[in-house]
């Protein structure tokens, strides 16, 4: 492979293209470190986004023939996961078309009911996959980011030139759990 952004994405690709298969398991144990700084945030989901549209780019018409005959496990790897926005930007978008037509509902075709309703749809389900051990404050505290890490996000779309040509690296902390285990 010569992917410099987005690698998971295109290995997968190659596994889809070779028959190779991946499945879940189910009591799999995954460590994920999670950004901290807003500037390393940035630059990560700036090297995701890129990612996402080179390879939509790159692989969507070997993704449609793939629809047609039928390999939708193909097509959704390769069109329907790199066409659509972030969650972030989707969930953004949603809240900010949920107030602002708000004011002009009136005029509206649908009427206004259809926004609040996916807008509480798409809220209780974001509310009901978040296991209840972590309804803390963190948590209260994070909701509380989200409207600028929208617009961050947002901001980010427009500035992906150039990403996926060089690594962007995203450095990590040391955990102290990990942090034990060196001493």
């Amino acid at each position: 492979m010569n992917s410099v952004g987005g690698f998971d994405r295109e290995l997968e690709v190659l596994l889809l293209t070779e028959g190779i298969k991946v499945a879940y398991h189910k009591e799999a144990i995954v460590y994920d470190e999670k950004v901290s700084k807003d500037k390393t945030f940035q630059n990560q989901r700036k090297r995701w986004i890129s990612s996402q549209y080179v390879y939509l780019g790159k692989y969507f018409s070997s993704g449609i023939r793939a629809l047609a005959e039928g390999n939708f496990t193909y097509f959704n790897s390769t069109v329907l996961r790199n066409i659509q926005l972030p969650r972030l930007i989707n969930i953004g978008l949603l809240t900010f078309l949920t107030l602002t037509l708000y004011f002009v509902r009136g005029y509206l075709y649908f009427g206004y009911t259809i926004w609040l309703t996916l807008f509480a749809l798409n809220t209780f389900s974001i509310l009901l996959a978040i296991p209840r051990e972590f309804y803390t404050r963190k948590l209260a505290m994070s909701i509380l980011k989200l409207p600028v890490l929208f617009l961050n996000m947002v901001l980010l779309l427009f500035k992906l030139k150039g990403a996926n040509k060089k690594f962007i690296h995203t450095p990590h902390g040391v955990s102290s759990a990990t942090n034990e285990s060196i001493k």
